[in-house]
């Protein structure tokens, strides 16, 4: 696999997902070729949209035929190189509360006769979520890095 050449990257790709007659299911070939990916993307600056049409060209296609997205290739590059790259790591609780988001649930309180609810708060918090990888070029096209960090605020804003 040669990360210098997209197109015979993408063909390698396309061979993986068949094995002796029995396809392959793509996340799992995507995880072997994580470093050729980000290569790839670095040294070409191709999109997700270029890298799913060089993968359509070189003959890839999902178990049940149809064409591979480029969502689910951002999706399987996001969960192989994060399980790549972090382990599962407990809660640092000396963490900044800045990052961190308490959620809450409404229970209805027993003493209350208009039976309003009031806020009870869930043990754990959930951290959050960074919008990249170090030293990663993140193009226009790459709107979805936002997202996360955008429903987090919207979170923060729910009391």
């Amino acid at each position: 696999m040669e990360p210098d050449n997209p197109t015979k990257w993408a063909a390698t790709i396309a061979e993986e997902l068949v094995v002796g007659g029995e396809h392959v299911p793509f996340e799992r070939v995507l995880a072997r070729h994580v470093a050729a990916l980000k290569t790839i993307r670095l040294q070409t600056g191709l999109t997700w949209s270029g890298i799913a049409s060089l993968l359509v060209r070189a003959g890839a296609r999902r178990s049940d035929g149809k064409l591979i997205s480029a969502d689910q290739i951002r999706v399987g590059y996001a969960r192989a190189s994060r399980s790549v790259n972090t382990a599962p790591k407990p809660i640092d609780t000396a963490e900044p509360a800045s990052k961190l988001v308490a959620r809450q649930k409404p229970v209805a309180s027993a003493n209350s006769r208009s039976g309003a609810a009031r806020s009870e708060p869930i043990t754990g918090f959930d951290t959050a979520v960074s919008g990249g990888e170090p030293g990663e070029v993140i193009s226009k096209e790459d709107v979805s890095n936002g997202e996360p960090a955008a429903a987090l605020d919207r979170l923060n804003k729910i009391k």
